[in-house]
């Protein structure tokens, strides 16, 4: 058994974090209660709760029934009192929201790349972009840097959230971006940095439909596929921040060249720009089809989303590239459920939209590939976030970061 060890300052954190965590879970609760529950002596939660309500985070709201000595004064986590910045960096553009303790969103920006990108000018414009929206906070909110939590980033590509970096962002052409320890340096607080799939799974956890879940998987399918696998709580990296890239799980051996460079790979199959090139291919090639229609036989402005209309209007081609999308990712998805049994599988990104197109696929694929006993149980639904998917969930890692630190 290894025994974990902390100081006393490290402790006061732990057990102030575990207070406020139960406050925030809770809505109302007394001093004497979270004394019980968190097995702490009621000096010390009243000392705890005392900076926690000199800081504003939580307030005092109403009291409860007399149990036979003085009413007992409920607590409440106060969500206006400090904010989370959340940075998705994309592929075309940055999107940053500030969000308050409870998710609303207080300011909502986004950035495009406008010139060609390397490690200096991306950590420039990653900087200035985010001072802009500091800036915005202070002027529309009243919301100044020390009411700031801290900032959480949902990066492209492969990442090593250990230390902060982007190891590799192909589509962007970056390689071992130090975010972390950059925007530290200029902004003077926590900064978080993961791949933009975990981010999104981190937000899923804390706010949406998997906020009751301990083992799950998020899958993200729009411009790229990946996923994030969850096992008792945490989100697996991997020993090089690849776990969850399923994206480059060949499905068509010999098919078509991905951005990896392998071909085949389940992103030229199940993506947005895999099914606008593949509808394109096929009008190129004489299929009859009301994709081309729909962009007035520019076939340059064919995209996920058309596709998507034309299945909706029942056209044959679109509703058969839906249908191969899905099945190659129900068989990608089968395996993982029978290594890993999840609870759920939780599907996101712009391609989810395309509803019982993708769906009713991917769960007939699910169900002729996994074990009967690793599906039984299972639940396939769609993400609870429609918008800032990965910037919402980039901030999220840092709420649970403040509210349930890692010794």
């Amino acid at each position: 058994m290894k025994l974990v060890t902390a100081s006393a300052p490290t402790m006061k954190q732990m057990n102030r974090s575990a207070i406020l965590s139960l406050i925030r879970e809770s809505g109302d609760i007394s001093r004497s209660e979270i004394a019980e529950r968190t097995g702490l002596t009621k000096p010390t939660v009243t000392n705890l709760v005392g900076e926690l309500l000199e800081e504003g985070l939580v307030v005092e709201w109403g009291r409860g029934e007399s149990t036979g000595g003085r009413k007992p004064v409920y607590l409440r986590l106060n969500p206006e009192s400090r904010c989370i910045l959340g940075v998705d960096v994309g592929i075309h553009e940055l999107r940053i929201v500030a969000i308050d303790l409870e998710a609303r969103v207080l300011v909502r920006k986004s950035y495009e790349f406008s010139v060609q990108n390397n490690n200096e000018r991306f950590l420039a414009m990653l900087g200035d972009s985010i001072e802009d929206v500091l800036l915005q906070l202070q002027e529309s909110c009243h919301i100044h840097m020390s009411q700031v939590l801290g900032i959480g980033v949902g990066m492209h590509g492969i990442v090593d959230s250990g230390v902060g970096r982007a190891v590799f962002a192909p589509i962007l052409k970056l390689n071992g971006v130090n975010i972390r320890d950059n925007l530290s340096a200029r902004f003077g607080v926590d900064v978080l940095v993961d791949n933009d799939v975990r981010a999104m799974a981190a937000g899923e956890r804390w706010f949406g439909n998997a906020k009751s879940l301990d083992n799950f998987i998020f899958v993200n399918v729009g411009v790229g596929v990946g996923a994030a696998i969850v096992l008792q709580g945490e989100i697996l990296a991997g020993i090089s921040g690849s776990a969850g890239e399923i994206g480059h799980v060949v499905v068509e051996p010999g098919g078509a060249v991905c951005s990896c460079g392998k071909r085949g790979c389940l992103e030229t199959v199940c993506s947005g720009p895999a099914l606008a090139q593949r509808a394109v291919t096929a009008i190129e090639s004489g299929t009859e089809t009301l994709i081309s229609d729909l962009v007035d036989g520019d076939l340059s402005l064919v995209t996920g989303l058309t596709v998507h209309e034309a299945a909706e209007r029942g056209d044959a081609l679109a509703k058969e590239l839906f249908a191969t999308a899905g099945r190659h990712l129900g068989e990608v998805l089968a395996f993982l459920i029978n290594a890993v049994n999840p609870e759920a599988v939780i599907i996101g990104g712009g391609l989810s939209r395309a509803g019982r197109h993708l769906f009713d696929p991917i769960l007939d694929s699910i169900g002729e590939n996994a074990l009967d006993i690793a599906y039984a149980k299972l639940k396939v639904m769609r993400s609870s976030f429609l918008s800032n998917p990965t910037s919402v969930g980039a901030a999220s890692m840092v709420l649970r970061n403040v509210f349930t630190p890692e010794l």
